[in-house]
């Protein structure tokens, strides 16, 4: 949820102080590790443009041709920055760089000093800290490259000689480059929304059908076939998307997870004479070419240290071979070969938006009625709906990351969907008109 607050407008180094509105909200002031939120100041309705044009013409009796072209762009949708991500520096190509030549120094409780410095080692580190124990050094070495997902930040206020007080690899670089943010005193992210996303659509629905009409012996029926042919683009997935660059929108632009390139749908109504029981089939086959999905780095997410995890890995290979796996198939051990984790500090993963290709689309519904007529005013009408009749396994994404991860587990689900259309329904409902 998203308050649009008066106080929330201001800048920040005057919101430190407790402020209300007649909204509801208020704060006290900071909240450690509660992001902040607020709005810009000229923060606009999003605004669409569209463009139709159509044709339709009776082929024959009965039965008619159309064509539409839609094309429809949505500028000013609503994106989340972090303002107050880290600064780089001048001089340094990244964090990583600037981290290798920087060690970071802490004071716990007791005055002791305790000196992290930072390296490039080996890419299978899983521990990512340097064999160090604070029982018996004050120094630590962390490993850039290290897999380590924890999320353990230095503790300084320890005064035991606990190792875990050490930390993990990325929050203890979070902890080094924190003075380097615009606000240094929150310590953490302060999101903005702005009107920066845009979208835009291109479809081209052919649609042939007839109306109905009697077949002899009691039979009757309408067609409908279409076939649309689009195209969805956007920078982000919903109001408050954050780019894997902060603020870097245009390097976001791919195609949206609704996007299939191709859709066709059939449906009909036919009608059976007496003698079948005078029923009303209306069936609805649906199929959709692949959409694409988004992969991510899983836990190892916020390798670019700017306080969210829309990091996306580096790929050394062709993106066409980034396709769905059904559940139950052998691992991909060739295509994760070619999959690599950044160092942490890096900008960003190589790796596009939305650029794995999943599964396509297909459903069956259907639809039985028979009409019940009772004088000339009074209709009777049940109805038995089949939502997906042959309970098919449609397998989907949804909105989520596809995760690459360096652990056997997540390598075995690695590329396999994580839920599944609706399965097989029956509705039973009754229609009465009069």
């Amino acid at each position: 949820a998203l308050v649009l607050s008066a106080c929330l407008t201001v800048p920040v180094a005057q919101r430190l102080a407790p402020c209300s509105d007649s909204l509801g909200f208020s704060s006290s002031g900071v909240i450690a590790g509660t992001p902040l939120r607020q709005v810009e100041k000229d923060l606009k309705i999003p605004e669409s443009y569209q463009f139709n044009v159509g044709f339709e013409r009776e082929i024959w009796k009965g039965w008619v041709f159309e064509a539409n072209y839609t094309w429809n762009k949505t500028a000013r949708l609503w994106r989340d920055t972090n303002i107050n991500v880290p600064v780089l520096p001048s001089g340094f190509a990244s964090f990583t760089d600037y981290l290798l030549t920087h060690p970071y120094t802490i004071t716990n409780s007791n005055g002791t000093l305790r000196t992290y410095s930072f390296v490039l080692g080996a890419t299978n580190d899983t521990s990512g800290v340097g064999t160090c124990s604070f029982t018996t050094t004050n120094t630590c070495v962390v490993n850039l490259n290290s897999t380590n997902s924890g999320t353990t930040a230095p503790a300084a206020a320890s005064t035991g000689n606990n190792n875990n007080a050490t930390g993990n690899p990325i929050p203890i670089a979070k902890a080094a480059i924190g003075a380097l943010r615009p606000f240094p005193q929150i310590g953490d992210e302060v999101s903005q929304i702005g009107s920066r996303g845009n979208a835009l659509y291109q479809g081209l629905v052919l649609e042939f059908r007839s109306r109905f009409r009697k077949l002899g012996h009691g039979f009757g029926a309408s067609f409908r076939v279409a076939y649309t042919l689009s195209k969805t683009m956007d920078d982000g997935l919903n109001n408050t998307a954050n780019a894997e660059i902060d603020g870097d929108f245009s390097r976001e632009w791919a195609r949206n997870l609704q996007d299939r390139r191709h859709r066709l749908a059939f449906s009909g109504t036919f009608e059976t004479p007496w003698w079948l029981g005078k029923l009303r089939y209306s069936p609805l086959v649906r199929w959709g070419s692949s959409a694409p999905f988004n992969l991510g780095n899983g836990s190892n997410a916020d390798r670019n240290l700017n306080d969210n995890s829309t990091d996306r890995p580096n790929f050394s290979g062709n993106l066409n071979d980034i396709v769905w796996r059904e559940p139950g198939t052998p691992i991909p051990t060739a295509l994760l070969a070619q999959f690599s984790l950044q160092p942490i500090g890096s900008k960003s993963g190589n790796l596009p938006r939305n650029a794995g290709r999943g599964p396509s689309f297909y459903t069956f519904d259907l639809s039985v009625t028979r009409e019940f007529k009772f004088g000339e005013r009074l209709n009777f009408r049940p109805v038995v709906q089949f939502d997906n009749i042959l309970n098919a396994a449609v397998f989907s994404y949804g909105s989520a990351f596809i995760d690459f991860g360096t652990s056997a587990a997540a390598q075995s689900a690695f590329l396999v969907p994580t839920r599944t259309y609706r399965q097989r329904q029956i509705r039973l409902g009754i229609r009465i008109d009069f």
